[in-house]
């Protein structure tokens, strides 16, 4: 069960595809290869009355068939990726869908990117830990614990893909450098955000060292 929504299924260990953070990776209805697979399981054999599928698509034995995720329409092979936003089950493939369905695994993803908070549909950039962006600039204060803008990148030359953590203690909202690319007399810097209640500002004297 996940332990933000209560979701039954909680396909990456604790958490729900919705809420599952970077550190997070999938556990249930992975391919079921003996030599071990991190993909997930949509092929299996119907005559053997498997319902959901245990082999992915480079491991599925010859004559294996699309179980689960596939397109509704008879006779199509194709992976669902289409169906009703209100509802959020994929039904169809992109061939077969019906006028006003959805990707969705993009609306999917959309909210992901965006802030948690109800109502708001601006790009989250700021994150607790290292679990991923959850809020943006304006509700960053809703953050409870510590935070991490993730719009900072490191400055280092060649390095365009590493989040900065490390900066000069003199400068705490000045990241600069990732783990990798840290200078000697740098320190963890991590944004401590007190909430003490709704549309308070982020209080800058909290700031701690870690």
């Amino acid at each position: 069960m996940c332990d933000v929504c209560g979701k039954v299924t909680a396909e990456y260990g604790t958490r729900c595809a919705k809420h599952k953070g970077h550190t997070h990776k999938r556990t249930k209805g992975l391919c079921q290869h003996p030599d071990g697979c991190e993909k997930v399981g949509w092929y299996g054999s119907k005559r053997k009355g498997q319902i959901t599928g245990r082999f992915c698509r480079s491991h599925a034995p010859r004559g294996a068939q699309l179980l689960n995720g596939g397109c509704e329409v008879q006779g199509c092979s194709k992976q669902a990726s289409y169906g009703l936003a209100s509802i959020r089950n994929k039904r169809f493939c992109a061939s077969h869908k019906e006028d006003g369905m959805v990707h969705i695994g993009d609306l999917l993803k959309k909210e992901r990117t965006q802030c948690r908070t109800d109502g708001c549909e601006e790009k989250a950039i700021y994150g607790a830990s290292r679990m991923g962006p959850t809020h943006c600039s304006d509700h960053a204060d809703d953050i409870i614990g510590t935070a991490i803008d993730f719009t900072q990148k490191c400055t280092e030359d060649g390095c365009k893909r590493r989040m900065a953590v490390w900066g000069d203690k003199s400068q705490p909202h000045d990241f600069t450098h990732c783990d990798a690319h840290k200078l000697p007399d740098q320190v963890p810097l991590k944004k401590w955000h007190q909430r003490n209640g709704p549309g308070v500002p982020v209080d800058t004297t909290k700031m701690i060292y870690v």
